[in-house]
């Protein structure tokens, strides 16, 4: 093999190893990017269904603090445990 032969082949797999960490760098990235969006996405779920928000579509109880007449008889069962 020349000189030539070799030194080209050589550059070819610097080239072909550079291609290969840029590759995976940028899966890594990627799934980062997806693990934080997906983290974020559930976080803001957890949030909206606890204020009793969500999806269109979806169907929530309704939150007994909203409620009058359910917060009175709460409060007064509290006031009154023997009864």
């Amino acid at each position: 093999m020349s000189s030539t032969v070799r030194s080209l082949k050589g550059l070819v797999m610097k080239r072909n190893d550079a291609a290969m960490n840029w590759l995976q760098d940028s899966t890594r990235a990627l799934k980062d990017i997806q693990v934080k969006e997906s983290t974020r996405r559930i976080k803001t779920c957890e949030r909206d269904h606890r204020r009793g928000g969500g999806p269109p579509g979806q169907v929530h109880r309704e939150d007994p603090g909203n409620n009058n007449e359910t917060a009175r008889a709460q409060d007064t069962a509290r006031r009154n445990p023997g009864r």
